[in-house]
């Protein structure tokens, strides 16, 4: 499976260890929230990347990586953000 370019979110399918450790860093650092990777998980932005009809596994899919990882780290209480922008990413 190919990385689009540009498009992060795609990441937690192809390079799903990738994400995991940005979180586990972010925690380790002393984050108490992690955001999931979803900025640009809508469909109409990823249907930008051909990933359109792939819109809830890889929101679905960014939200199990965040919160295993913060099931990982609770040493203390600590939280999932998911967020979501609402342009395209080519118009910027």
């Amino acid at each position: 499976m190919l990385f689009r370019s540009g498009c992060n979110e795609h990441l937690v399918l192809t390079r799903p260890d990738a994400i995991q450790k940005i979180h586990e860093e972010d925690l380790e650092a002393g984050a108490d929230i992690v955001e999931t990777n979803t900025f640009g998980g809508i469909r109409h932005v990823l249907a930008e990347y051909g990933l359109g009809n792939r819109t809830l596994e890889i929101n679905r899919t960014a939200a199990k990586i965040a919160v295993e990882e913060i099931g990982r780290a609770a040493c203390r209480e600590r939280g999932t953000m998911w967020a979501w922008g609402g342009h395209d990413k080519k118009r910027r």
